[in-house]
């Protein structure tokens, strides 16, 4: 098995079906070749593929997550944020959360807790997004964060958790597991709480340091 690392090129790595009557009737011909690369794990060509995109195209494949989130890998949403901040920067930061808190979601359902590790690059694939958050404060990213979060509850549908757990330390072994299902969705709800939380925390804290 190859080295996984953890890059944009692993991050990719994934192995589901993007089909809809969206990608079949607007996607552009580059645009289903490199969803059907990461569809057959072809991590090289798909990353090329995007790399090589002209502007129509990555606005076929922004377009073509925004409406499907019930079969894109959440970290494509991280991936692409910063793409979309050329032209939206709140949306830019919706979508960034929104990937985000699904793709902690999905790593914490991984046995292998160390598919964690993936989670400190994030910011790093998203710069100009990111640096736009921090500079608008914990109040917008908590409002920016509630609207994900509130995305997320009425968004059942999702692809399955598994691509997430190819990042940890098992995978080496080849041997990739997710908890048992009956936890999702106590697992999900508990995220969900924790950044909320955690958000309100940062601000409240924000405003006894200036007291």
């Amino acid at each position: 098995m190859k080295k996984i690392i953890i890059s944009a090129l692993i991050i990719l790595a994934m192995g589901f079906t993007f089909t809809s009557a969206y990608s079949a009737q607007k996607l552009s011909e580059n645009v289903k070749k490199a969803i059907k690369y990461m569809e057959t794990g072809q991590n090289g060509l798909a990353v090329q593929a995007v790399k090589n995109f002209d502007f129509y195209e990555k606005k076929d494949f922004i377009n073509y997550i925004k409406e499907n989130p019930d079969k894109t890998v959440p970290v494509f949403y991280i991936i692409m944020a910063d793409e979309i901040y050329k032209t939206n920067k709140d949306e830019a930061v919706f979508w960034f959360s929104f990937g985000k808190l699904r793709a902690v979601e999905d790593v914490r359902m991984c046995k292998d807790e160390s598919a964690g590790q993936q989670v400190a690059i994030y910011g790093m694939l998203a710069r100009n997004t990111v640096k736009y958050m921090n500079e608008k404060g914990n109040q917008y990213i908590l409002e920016q964060l509630e609207k994900a979060v509130e995305k997320d509850e009425k968004t059942l549908l999702r692809p399955a958790p598994t691509w997430a757990c190819y990042h940890g330390i098992s995978a080496f072994s080849g041997k990739v597991d997710t908890l048992p299902q009956s936890k999702f969705e106590d697992i999900k709800k508990e995220t969900r709480e924790n950044y909320i939380n955690s958000m309100k925390k940062h601000i409240e804290e924000e405003k006894n340091n200036k007291k």
